[in-house]
């Protein structure tokens, strides 16, 4: 298969992985992302219902208050005789007169207290009658100030009320049946609970009837509290009495007033009395008690009555609660999830990088046994054409000229040395590849190392018409170095083969053989006057079957695998061979071994 076709099945392979791990990646992000908004959410909640009941647990005293408080005390003065009786028709002068407490006192938060009479009529217990206030003034029961200030917010109240058309509902209000109550809220405390633990009911469906059942909770404490204080109302202790019907106390927004109302009936007379409630104080009030838990939280009028609730409604007002924003919680650096992803991702690119580089790599390799195979089956078929030619001669009889005779036979013994070279590497290479080469290290002098080893260079320089000057003095010759001699011989033989190919038409025709002391190695240098190594060529060098583009193009024989053989030849005896680049003509390589 063409190695670009490799490639598109791969890319095509890890499309559809790195596809597929995104898609699940997303999923599970995803998931997790809600997860930790819903838990957000519901600590929001928590907070949420308890700052609901941080401001319910302050207004409820304050209903509790009023609730309790005698219908009679809405007037600015009433006879204790006939507090229970016919309270509200003209005292007579016999009657003895007190002030009602509301004179003396103004409850928390609260402005102001109000009576509406049948024909119509506003009074407040605070604002007395023209002829009782100078009394009561001179009396010190009340302070001037004081009833100026209620009369005014009176007028203020009057005009309010009157501007709304919803005033006169004040009227209609009915007084709840506690069989129908009990019964209304036994079902919403059974039912909303029910659907708040279905496994159906998740996120915000379930908050929000986790929300109602505290709501209606809420309201449950708050109309039993108001119907415990209206128990208390000694009205009902006087059996000689006319029937006093005490409606529960109820919230209303009239325009952007919030007031407190109840209906009460006196016999057959009907009024409505209530209190008007300083919306902005309690505002201000509530806000700073939940402060700590809800920093940015706000409360809004709930001005349209609607059968159902809001989520964050109070029980004891018409006022919904909006949490705001909260600082997030300290979540941890990293989820299993995300460590779980990390690992899989990371395993997966780790494995496509493995398989791209092991891709990589056999194709890499099978261009290179390509050309190879190529280059050895042109480099044989040379030296083997060329010994068939010449034995062909020989057995033909035509060289009958000694001459002649000689030079077949020279050509035949060069094509056979060169066929040898070529085979010789190949296999060593072969078996360093095979990592079966065992390198037989010895102790030996330099100088006994290389009268092995110079010979046969010599020889070859010489065929190349070329000389090889040794220059190493004679204490280097005298070092012991450990190394195997039969690869350094093949080592320096290479180095010499290429100096003689590739600076075969230099202008000096002399390889320099020379050596220097490094301490604990010894440097022998190989050196010819050729053109030298191409700079961007250096990185190539010690490749297996890479040549020099210049010995391509000139014809140079060989494969491309002597500088690379001698190389790791170089490196298994513990040397090393490198190009030498401080020289500034031809080429020079550096042959390390380590001395004894």
């Amino acid at each position: 298969m063409k190695p670009w076709r490799i490639w598109l099945v791969f890319a095509i392979c890890v499309t559809l992985v790195g596809g597929a791990m995104g898609f699940v990646t997303l999923k599970l992000l995803r998931l997790d992302r809600e997860q930790a908004q819903t838990r957000e959410r519901a600590r929001l909640e928590e907070l949420a219902r308890l700052a609901l009941y941080r401001m319910d647990s302050l207004l409820f005293p304050i209903l509790a208050v009023e609730s309790k408080r005698p219908y009679f005390e809405y007037s600015a003065t009433y006879a204790p005789d006939r507090a229970y009786a016919n309270l509200f028709r003209a005292a007579r002068e016999s009657e003895r007169e007190v002030p009602s407490p509301l004179l003396q006192i103004l409850p928390t938060y609260l402005r102001l207290h109000f009576q509406v009479h049948q024909d119509g009529a506003i009074t407040s217990p605070q604002v007395p009658d023209v002829e009782k206030r100078d009394d009561l003034i001179d009396s010190g029961v009340v302070d001037a100030d004081r009833v100026t200030a209620c009369a005014e917010r009176l007028v203020s109240l009057e005009r309010v009320l009157k501007s709304d058309p919803r005033w006169t509902t004040l009227f209609e209000t009915r007084r709840p049946d506690p069989v129908t109550s009990a019964s209304s809220v036994t079902s919403a405390t059974q039912t909303l609970p029910n659907q708040a633990a279905d496994p159906a009911n998740t996120g915000e469906d379930a908050l929000y009837a986790q929300n109602m059942v505290e709501f209606h909770n809420r309201q449950s404490a708050r109309a039993e509290l108001q119907r415990n204080a209206s128990n208390s109302d000694p009205s009902g202790l006087n059996a000689a009495a006319p029937a006093v019907v005490l409606d529960e106390f109820q919230p209303a927004w009239i325009g952007r007033e919030l007031l407190l109302v109840r209906r009460v009936r006196v016999g057959p007379a009907t009024y409505v009395q209530g209190c008007w409630l300083d919306w902005e104080s309690i505002r201000t009030d509530l806000i700073s008690r939940v402060r700590d838990l809800l920093p940015n939280a706000k409360l809004v009028p709930l001005l349209k009555a609607s059968r159902v609730p809001s989520e964050h409604q109070l029980a004891a007002l018409p006022v919904a609660l909006v949490p705001g924003r909260i600082a997030r919680s300290e979540a941890p650096p990293a989820t299993p999830l995300f460590f779980s992803l990390s690992l899989a991702i990371g395993s997966a690119l780790v494995a496509a990088v493995a398989v791209a580089l092991l891709l990589f790599v056999m194709l890499s390799f099978n261009e290179r046994r390509a050309a190879f195979v190529s280059t050895v089956t042109h480099e044989l078929r040379t030296p083997l054409t060329s010994l068939r030619l010449m034995s062909d001669l020989l057995l033909q009889s035509r060289a009958d000229d000694p001459v002649k005779r000689k030079r077949y036979l020279e050509t035949l013994q060069r094509e056979a040395a060169r066929l040898s070279h070529l085979v010789e590497n190949v296999l060593a290479y072969s078996r360093l590849e095979a990592d079966r080469g065992e390198r037989r290290r010895e102790t030996l002098r330099l100088d006994a190392l290389l009268e092995r080893t110079l010979e046969r260079c010599r020889e070859r320089a010489g065929r190349a018409g070329m000389d090889l000057d040794v220059r190493i003095d004679d204490a280097l010759r005298a070092r012991s170095v450990v190394a195997d001699p039969a690869a350094v011989e093949q080592i320096l033989f290479n180095l010499v083969d290429n100096a003689c190919k590739y600076a075969a038409e230099a202008p000096e025709h002399r390889i320099e053989l020379t050596g220097h002391d490094e301490g604990a190695m010894v440097a022998l240098r190989v050196r010819d006057f050729g053109p030298g190594v191409d700079a961007a060529q250096h990185g190539r060098l010690f490749r297996a079957f890479q040549r020099a583009r210049d010995g391509e193009v000139r014809g140079v024989p060989g494969v491309g695998l002597g500088l690379a053989l001698s190389r790791r030849l170089a490196r298994a005896m513990g040397g090393e061979l490198r190009h030498d680049d401080e020289v500034d003509r031809g080429a020079a390589f550096l042959l390390r071994l380590p001395t004894a």
